[in-house]
């Protein structure tokens, strides 16, 4: 959908977003934008997802990755918001927490 010609017309400064599928966008032609330093990418997807491990997407330093944990449905909020709150009081009651993202984890994220 979004291919090299209209990643072209994306104005030097701007900031493409992408959390609803990584497919959308030509990685390719993104990547090949991106080197160009002309804008940034903040990316909750890609295709394939997690980035391959030797993917530039990794390694620009215009690129936001983040996990993508899709979108949950109404009746998971409760849980997701529990769990939070669970992480959060065990951190701070130095207890252990779960769940990390360390640099370990970071590398086979998306």
């Amino acid at each position: 959908m979004i291919n090299h010609d209209l990643l072209r017309m994306i104005k030097p400064g701007a900031v493409l977003v992408n959390n609803a599928r990584g497919a959308l966008i030509d990685e390719k032609a993104l990547i090949e934008e991106l080197k160009t330093g002309r804008f940034c990418a903040a990316l909750d997807v890609t295709d394939p997802e997690p980035p391959a491990m030797d993917s530039p997407l990794r390694s620009l330093p215009n690129v936001f990755l983040t996990p993508h944990s899709a979108g949950p449905t109404p009746d998971q909020w409760p849980w997701m918001v529990k769990e939070a709150a669970d992480i959060i009081r065990a951190y701070f009651r130095n207890l252990p927490v779960w769940n990390i993202i360390d640099r370990k984890r970071y590398r086979y994220m998306a």
